[in-house]
């Protein structure tokens, strides 16, 4: 269980993000894409996905599996600048962020051996990873990207009518079963316990076409 405490200030701060955000879509895609649930939503888009991707998807999978720990860097904070802005982002990780989300991914599972040198600072592998995030964007959530878009903005309008009309603690009403508003507490499903103090920063709530089912 994931427990997020707000204080006054936070509730006054949190926001949805007005569009998906790539490299969100890219984790939880490829937790889709690994799995076999949800065939009738994500099945068609499993097989045709499947047919074009390459060999560089590997990468992906070794740092996104299916269930248990992802490494956090992939998701760096959300933002406006789009795919390369955010590509950047991931490979401008400190080493010693890379170290400690490789490390927490090796303690779950074994880790083919390229996964240690980007801790190193390895320019090589970084570009490889790099790539790979677009390629498999490209292939696999390019070409829905703006019915994906056009979703999550639908999604956040409805979500605005809410705390039009009831404020913003009105807002986790809207969210998923996995999800509950224990004033002033959110509770979010999660494999391990963990306490969240927002401590006036507020939340950034992130639209999701993927985000479909506890993993």
């Amino acid at each position: 269980m994931l427990r997020i405490h707000f204080e006054a200030d936070d509730l006054a701060r949190t926001r949805v993000l007005d569009a998906p955000d790539p490299l969100w879509e890219t984790l939880l895609s490829l937790h889709q894409l690994q799995s076999g649930a949800g065939h009738a939503v994500f099945g068609e888009w499993r097989a045709s996905v499947r047919a074009c991707l390459d060999r560089s998807v590997g990468m992906l999978f070794a740092l996104a599996p299916p269930r248990g720990y992802s490494v956090d860097f992939l998701t760096p904070p959300a933002g406006g600048g789009g795919l390369d802005s955010a590509i950047d982002s991931v490979l401008s990780t400190p080493r010693a962020v890379f170290r400690s989300d490789l490390t927490a991914l090796a303690a779950e599972r074994r880790t083919p051996a390229w996964v240690s040198p980007p801790a190193n600072g390895c320019l090589d592998v970084l570009r490889r990873l790099g790539s790979a995030i677009r390629r498999y964007f490209s292939a696999a959530l390019a070409p829905s990207w703006p019915a994906i878009t056009d979703l999550a903005r639908a999604d956040r309008l409805r979500r605005g009518h809410v705390m039009l009309g009831d404020g913003v603690e009105g807002l986790p009403a809207t969210l998923p079963p996995a999800v509950r508003w224990q004033s002033p507490v959110l509770e979010v499903d999660y494999p391990v316990d963990q306490e969240l103090r927002l401590d006036g920063r507020g939340l950034l709530l992130v639209p999701s076409m993927f985000c479909r089912h506890r993993r």
